[in-house]
């Protein structure tokens, strides 16, 4: 789900458990069937310790949600990933980049 944060930033919700009590695994599960190292994150700090060699498994994300109970956020690695980051407070001018990008 898409939305926009209080600082204009566009964000992407993850669906919670049916009781709203945590998020799923398949989100991360997915993204690394699609080929992307996801890692778990509290807020935009990655949660394992030398999360930087993680290179993660249908296991690994299973042990997540019991070992980084906080990490509701999830990143992901760049390495292989390249990517931009755009930081803008103007919501009109997030649509505008999301619209073209």
């Amino acid at each position: 789900m898409r939305h926009h944060g209080h600082d204009g930033h566009l964000r992407f919700r993850p669906r919670q458990n049916g009781n709203g009590s945590g998020y799923k695994p398949s989100a991360r599960t997915m993204l690394l069937e699609r080929g992307y190292s996801p890692i778990p994150c509290k807020g935009k700090i990655p949660a394992p310790i030398a999360w930087q060699t993680i290179r993660a498994t249908p296991t690994d994300i299973a042990a997540w949600e019991t070992k980084h109970i906080g990490a509701t956020n999830t990143g992901i690695l760049t390495g292989n990933t390249p990517a931009v980051d755009i930081d803008v407070t103007d919501p009109l001018v997030a649509d505008a980049i999301y619209r073209h990008v």
